[in-house]
């Protein structure tokens, strides 16, 4: 499975909860251009790609598999529950991950 760049920068708009309308504008990026990358209508240039991956944060080593260790692409409920995973202490995060951790070994003991 080939990843695309748009799957990326959306999951990372997901990630930081921002607005493509905002980041198109931050960018100096029309929104109907921004939306085409995005939804991997349009590929980006190279200059732009940079453009894009430096504001959100985007590793290109990552994006591009140059990287042997890339983490998975995240869908929009692993996206939306680290967002607000984060949004925590750490000290609740880690009582967080002990309830999580206890209830999936309850409901899948065998």
């Amino acid at each position: 499975m080939q990843i695309k760049i748009g799957d990326i920068i959306s999951s990372q708009i997901e990630i930081k909860d921002l607005k493509q309308k905002d980041v198109a504008l931050a960018l100096n990026i029309s929104y109907s251009t921004f939306n085409n990358y995005v939804c991997n209508v349009r590929l980006p240039d190279i200059e732009t790609t940079l453009k894009i991956c430096k504001y959100l944060d985007i590793d290109l080593c990552k994006t591009y598999n140059i990287n042997p260790t890339t983490e998975l692409l995240l869908n929009k409920q692993e996206a939306k529950l680290i967002r607000l995973f984060r949004t925590v202490d750490s000290k609740f995060q880690s009582k967080l991950m002990e309830v999580i951790q206890n209830l999936i070994n309850t409901l899948y003991e065998k």
